[in-house]
């Protein structure tokens, strides 16, 4: 059973509120909390113990805000998604720093158990998950990604945005059009679209 569930490291610099958040998670049958962290370094330790899925971080630990402790993480080569909770008064800026520093999920701290636990496993399973305005929160998802994507899906994004077709985008890039509709399929997934003509919009739409 414990190889089926998401490992969840709670990384919070409150004692209550990071034993609160670590009750929760354990309170779902197939989530199981890893560690528990109250500064980056305690997280590093934890990290590196293994068994971690998702670290589920509060606004700021106990020596770093979360943006400070993400861009730690991801400096020093962790991978692992983070999904950071935060409270709705700290505003867009708050929550645009965590992402660009690497965070993979926002959520605020007014979210309910279950959709905390919905929000681990989406985010454990790769997806973007972030509980804003609507518009801004895919802002902030395509701003991201276009950081993500690789060389050659750039070029066939730019080739999208166009308004080329797949074959038209195969004779320009001189690669089959089976490659193109796989790329155009991993970009789709990527920025959580699923109409070409949105697609078409995500590079001017992350600029803006």
């Amino acid at each position: 059973m414990a190889d089926e569930q998401i490992g969840v490291v709670v990384a919070e610099g409150e004692f209550l509120l990071r034993a609160g958040l670590s009750g929760l998670v354990g309170g779902f049958a197939d989530l199981r909390v890893a560690g528990q962290a109250g500064t980056t370094v305690q997280l590093e330790a934890q990290l590196r113990r293994g068994g971690v899925d998702v670290v589920l971080m509060g606004s700021r630990l106990e020596d770093a805000r979360a943006s400070h402790a993400v861009t730690t993480m991801r400096q020093t080569g962790w991978r692992t998604p983070i999904l950071v909770l935060g409270a709705s008064y700290q505003g867009r800026q708050h929550v645009a720093e965590a992402v660009r520093a690497g965070a993979s999920a926002f959520l605020p701290m007014t979210v309910d158990p279950k959709e905390l636990a919905h929000g681990i496993r989406r985010v454990h399973t790769g997806e973007a998950v972030f509980q804003l305005d609507p518009a801004w929160g895919m802002h902030l998802v395509r701003e991201r990604e276009t950081c993500r994507v690789t060389p050659r899906e750039r070029q066939v994004l730019e080739q999208v945005e166009r308004g080329l077709s797949n074959r038209q985008i195969g004779l320009e890039l001189g690669i089959a059009m089976r490659t193109v509709d796989k790329h155009v399929e991993n970009l789709m997934r990527k920025f959580a679209v699923r109409d070409r003509r949105l697609l078409a919009s995500v590079l001017s739409t992350a600029a803006s």
